[in-house]
C-alpha cells in the first residue's frame, strides 16, 4: 500500500512546520534547488560511510550503514540524471548551515557522540522528508512530481531507520529523552533560518 504525502507529513515527529515561504522560494529558483538537492544526496552518502568507518565495534550498525549509502548513491544519481536532462550544472557542496547548527550540539564522548549523530540524521532525514513532501504538492502534474512524489515516499523511511538503529545501540528510554531535546533544537534551528532555495 503507498502512503500519501499527507501521511508521511502527519507520521514526522517535527515540532515546526516549514512554512509555505519555503515553497516560493524554492518555485523562483528552481535550477538552483534542484542543484542543492544532489548535493544533500552526496552528503547523505558520505554521511552514511562515515559512519561505517568511524564506529567498527558495531557490525549490524555497518551493515545497516552501507545499505543507506547504496540508497543514497542511488539517489544522487537520480537527481544528477534530472540536472543533465536540464543543463543545471552541478557545482562544489555549499556549507549547509542548518546541518552545521545540528552538528555543534553533538556531544564528543564515544558513546554520547554516536547516539547524537545518528539523533542529527534522523533530524535531517525528517525535514528533508517533510520539505519534499511539500515540493512535490506544489509541483504541476508531470514527470519532476510523479518522481518527487516516489521520492518523498521513498525518503519516509530514514527517519525512522536512525531511530530504530539508535533504539538497537542504546536504552530506548535514553533515546526517546535524547530525541525530545533533539526535536527542540531542530524546531529553533530551523526557524532561526531563512527560507531560501535549498532542502535546509
Amino acid at each position: 500500500m503507498t502512503i500519501s504525502l499527507s501521511e508521511i507529513l502527519d507520521s514526522l515527529p517535527l515540532r515546526s512546520p516549514t512554512g509555505p515561504a519555503w515553497v516560493t522560494a524554492v518555485m523562483a529558483d528552481l535550477d538552483h534547488f534542484l542543484a542543492d538537492h544532489a548535493s544533500c544526496e552526496r552528503k547523505a552518502h558520505a554521511a552514511a560511510l562515515m559512519i561505517v568507518s568511524r564506529f567498527p565495534e558495531h557490525p549490524d550498525l555497518q551493515e545497516k550503514m552501507i545499505g543507506l549509502a547504496r540508497e543514497e548513491l542511488e539517489h544522487f544519481e537520480q537527481v544528477f540524471l534530472i540536472l543533465r536532462r536540464r543543463k543545471i550544472t552541478l557545482g562544489p557542496d555549499a556549507v549547509d548551515q542548518y546541518v552545521k547548527n545540528l552538528l555543534q550540539h553533538v556531544r564528543h564522548p564515544r558513546d554520547q557522540h554516536l547516539l547524537d549523530r545518528l539523533l542529527v540524521a534522523a533530524m535531517v532525514e525528517a525535514r528533508s522528508c517533510e520539505r519534499f513532501c511539500h515540493f512535490a504538492a506544489a509541483l504541476p502534474d508531470g514527470e519532476l512530481k510523479t518522481f518527487y512524489i516516489a521520492f518523498a515516499q521513498s525518503e519516509s523511511s530514514h527517519y525512522p531507520l536512525f531511530i530504530n538503529t539508535a533504539k538497537s545501540l542504546f536504552p530506548p528510554a535514553e533515546v526517546d529523552r535524547r530525541l525530545g531535546e533533539w526535536l527542540d533544537l531542530e524546531s529553533a534551528i530551523m526557524l532561526a533560518l531563512p527560507y531560501a532555495a535549498t532542502v535546509h
